[in-house]
């Protein structure tokens, strides 16, 4: 009894802060306390200590970000709940359940995947019903506080404004309630939580203004007096606040609120010691240093870059490679980028080529295809960082190397080996559990609490679900993957790539800054490499483009979302219209940026207009209409397209393997098959492309005769493939991208990957933005449909970035195909067709726009827009040769 009583008596200073001897010699009394009940038979005691030990490991486990102690935890406090519940001891029981659903969530936050998460959702929301029904306690307030939280780190695992928003919405009715009458604590822990998840629906949502919320409640909140009652709880939301003023501080450009973050950084390591909160310690370190080095690179001081440089070194001194890798390759990743924007170039490949070294063999252990995917995008990342400070040490080889080397990991490794991989067996396992923990997630969002205490299904599945996930875990940990040596290929994959009479140009987009490499080649297939700095570029400035809508002429996503919701409101004809009015502007800014110093490049290395340009763009910036950008010339505009027939590329090596499987294709064997309104909404009379083929070299597969199986039986047949339907984009899954067949059957990457491609020469994907990604996905890399599917093994793909006009697009691939089967390369052709929408000069009325899950949307009035609006050209792409 006595050793329980000093173990109980630890883990409570250990809960208010008191450092981790006590919370240590708290598990230690308490386990010596079990050994002796488990002797003497004192069974209610005995559970009782259980119960303790299992809070006592979660808190441990949670400072140390250790899942195995998470696990055992979890274990512990099951064990308890079973006791109870076959105890009928229901008050117990309940207050069981919600610290296991706490002990769930935390387990969850350092798990990868998305089960836990949602077992910590169903457990607390049983345990608050539970509690409501009981008792209507503090307990049940601070259960859901717990749901809260564990519904905003699900947000952040599957990019989810929406549990988001259902996170804030509870955090904010448990807040009010604790200052109604409930506890001092209970207040403070939800104010964290809900500061943490508006800070992330800001993110998820793009909506600065609930940056500015979280501010206003953190400055309100914290005081002297929680400082000294609640050390550790008032460092946390003091990290908060610092986090709202970076991130707002980096989108308005604001050095007064990155300065305001970097000091309550300070702040809140003044109490969250070193020795106390590794980890934690660790990372506010991290994020200290880069406040200093946004505000560095903003007011270019030295010093502000030197200290965030102390900062990263301080953080990796507690983030082990081992244990926790993916957050030590990011803070190496900020520190070596720090090193470029100091001019120490040197210092930071040294630096990067080491996390590539130690972060490439972990790639192929990963515990599940979301931290598989998670290591992919730093590794692509760092290979840019690594390539340009390669350019600016004047190595161009090198970092054409490095950049090609990133890409291709994240190609061949989200594009999995072929179906005999031993990995696929694995990942099909994993995505079994990942996907049955998002049908849970509908179980546990979408039924009443009344329904949940009724039903026992849930609870059920998800113990089946973790066999099933602890499987794949088990299978994945046993994989290795064996890293493909680019630098020995590079030059026969560039001469092989390389558009005859044309160039290839890669472009790198790192923190410190952006390039672009141009590769021009002579008859000989010799290239010659030309470097040009792209001023005023940078990874931030690329997310400006992208995500912030008060960036000038910039916010694409921003915009890209507000097209859906201007259809809804205004209907489809005006909304196309303001989308215009937005797209030009842009484009300007794109020239401006990238494809201006790009073309006079070109010009200067004495390609030859007209030619064929292959851009190697990394994600970020695949997703937008690079070929289209204009200035103003002579009195009008000229667009990138009109002198240069541009395609883009994954990588040189896709391109090179394209480049080799067209040289031996028989253009006189093209053969379509048409696919066309697999689910019936879109109106279609006829695929564009029917006309262009011959009778006895085509096939049509249309509505419900478009199905999975007809077009994996016939696609290996056909040289050329019509798509009109919609398409789905993985992220984490690039594989698990399919085109939407009959009965909303999925066609996916992986299952085109098991057909003999050999015959295939060019698809088309229309009615869908199938050249996109979700609006709410922005990794330093991606591979978007077409790239899976060139490398898949389709040598060209025709894609659009935004909902398009039905009878433009008609006309526009019409004019595609006729140049395209005329002998002309799919860049030339689409160049092409897209010369000839700028020059119409007559007035076209939309008759519909077609939209990814919509289906025909009537215009609500006609809509005079010439074809040679951006909107209604600008949209079409190539990807590969």
């Amino acid at each position: 009894m006595i050793q329980r009583n000093i173990g109980v008596t630890n883990f409570r200073l250990a809960e208010r802060g008191l450092g981790n001897d006590a919370l240590a010699n708290a598990i230690d009394r308490l386990r010596q306390a079990i050994a002796t009940l488990e002797l003497v038979d004192d069974a209610p005691l005995l559970v009782t200590s259980w119960h303790d030990l299992g809070n006592a490991l979660r808190l441990q486990g949670e400072r140390r970000a250790d899942a195995d102690i998470l696990r055992e935890a979890v274990a512990l406090l099951r064990q308890v709940a079973d006791v109870r519940w076959q105890a009928k001891e229901l008050n117990l029981h309940a207050a069981t359940q919600a610290d296991l659903g706490a002990a769930l969530f935390k387990l969850g936050e350092v798990e990868p995947g998305a089960t836990y998460l949602v077992e910590a959702i169903l457990t607390c929301r049983l345990a608050a019903a539970r509690q409501a029904a009981l008792s209507g306690t503090d307990q049940e307030l601070a259960t859901r506080n717990t749901l809260g939280a564990a519904l905003r780190s699900l947000a952040f695992r599957e990019t989810s404004p929406e549990a988001a928003r259902d996170a804030v919405e509870i955090l904010e009715a448990v807040r009010m309630a604790a200052i109604a009458g409930g506890t001092q604590a209970l207040l403070i822990s939800a104010t964290n939580n809900l500061l943490a998840s508006l800070i992330l629906l800001a993110d998820l949502a793009q909506q600065p203004n609930r940056l500015e919320d979280a501010i206003v409640l953190a400055e309100e909140f914290v005081s002297d007096d929680l400082r000294h009652r609640s050390p550790g709880e008032w460092a946390t939301i003091i990290s908060h606040l610092a986090e709202a003023q970076c991130a707002l501080g980096r989108i308005r450009a604001d050095t007064c609120l990155l300065a305001a973050a970097a000091t309550n950084y300070r702040r809140s390591l003044e109490e969250r010691t070193e020795d106390r909160w590794q980890v934690g310690w660790a990372a506010t370190q991290n994020n200290l240093g880069t406040a200093l080095r946004l505000r560095g690179e903003a007011e270019a001081d030295q010093q502000l870059l030197e200290q965030a440089v102390d900062a990263y070194r301080a953080a990796l001194r507690h983030l082990d490679p081992n244990k926790i890798p993916l957050e030590w390759a990011r803070a190496t990743k900020n520190l070596g980028s720090t090193y470029s924007r100091l001019g120490r170039f040197d210092d930071a490949v040294a630096l990067f080529d080491g996390v590539m070294a130690r972060l490439v063999p972990v790639i192929g252990s990963a515990k599940s295809i979301e931290e598989e995917h998670a290591f992919l995008l730093e590794a692509a990342g760092i290979a840019d960082e690594t390539g340009f400070a390669l350019i600016r040490l004047g190595r161009n080889a090198d970092a054409l190397a490095a950049v090609e080397r990133g890409r291709s990991i994240l190609l061949n490794q989200t594009s999995g080996r072929g179906s005999s991989d031993p990995a696929l067996a694995a990942r099909e396992h994993w995505r079994s559990s990942s996907e049955a923990a998002r049908r849970q997630t509908g179980i546990v969002l979408g039924m009443s609490e009344a329904e949940l205490l009724r039903e026992t299904g849930p609870v059920e599945a998800h113990a089946a679900l973790h066999a099933l996930a602890d499987t794949a875990h088990a299978v994945l940990r046993e994989l290795t993957r064996d890293e493909v040596d680019t630098r020995l290929q590079l030059e026969d994959m560039i001469n092989t790539a390389g558009p005859p009479g044309g160039a290839i140009v890669v472009l790198v987009v790192a923190n410190a800054g952006a390039a672009a490499i141009c590769l021009t080649g002579g008859t000989d297939r010799t290239m010659c490499a030309s470097v040009v700095e792209l001023p005023g570029v940078t990874a931030d400035t690329v997310n400006a483009l992208l995500i912030d809508p008060a960036f000038p002429g910039a916010g694409w996503l921003h915009r890209y979302a507000k097209l859906y919701g201007d259809i809804d409101d205004v209907g489809s004809a005006q909304a196309l219209a303001q989308w215009n009015a937005f797209v030009g502007p842009f484009l300007e800014r794109l020239w401006d940026l990238v494809m201006g110093p790009v073309d006079t490049q070109l010009q200067s290395a004495g390609v030859v207009a007209g030619s064929e340009i292959t851009l190697i763009a990394p994600g970020r910036l695949s997703i937008l209409p690079l070929a289209a950008a204009r200035v103003r010339e002579n009195g009008g505009w000229r667009h990138f397209v009109e002198k240069w027939a541009t395609s883009l590329a994954p990588s040189i090596g896709t391109a090179a393997k394209a480049r080799r499987k067209i040289a031996s294709h028989d253009s006189r064997t093209a053969r379509l098959l048409a696919v066309t309104d697999p689910l019936g909404d879109l109106g279609m009379a006829e695929n564009p492309a029917w006309g262009f083929f011959a009778p006895d070299a085509r096939l049509r597969l249309d509505g419900l005769a478009a199905t999975t199986e007809a077009v994996m039986r016939n696609l290996p047949e056909y040289s050329h493939l019509s798509f009109y339907g919609h398409g789905e984009w993985d992220a984490e899954d690039p594989e698990n991208s399919a085109l939407i067949m009959a009965g909303a059957d999925r066609l996916s990457i992986r299952q085109l990957r098991m057909l003999d491609m050999q015959s295939s020469r060019l698809a088309i994907l229309g009615a869908c933005e199938t050249g996109v990604i979700g609006v709410h996905q922005l990794p330093d890399e991606f591979i978007g449909l077409p790239a899976a599917m060139a490398k898949a093994g389709v040598p060209a793909i025709v894609s659009t970035l935004w909902p398009v006009d039905a009878a433009n697009t008609d006309r526009l691939i019409r004019s595609f195909l006729a140049a395209h089967l005329g002998g002309e390369s799919p860049a030339r052709a689409l160049r092409r067709a897209q010369l000839t929408a700028l020059a119409g000069d007559a007035g076209g009325t939309v008759d519909r726009i077609v939209l990814q899950g919509a289906g025909s949307q009537p215009t609500d009035g006609p809509a005079l827009m010439r074809s040679s609006e951006p909107a209604m050209w600008a949209a079409f792409t190539v990807t590969g040769v």
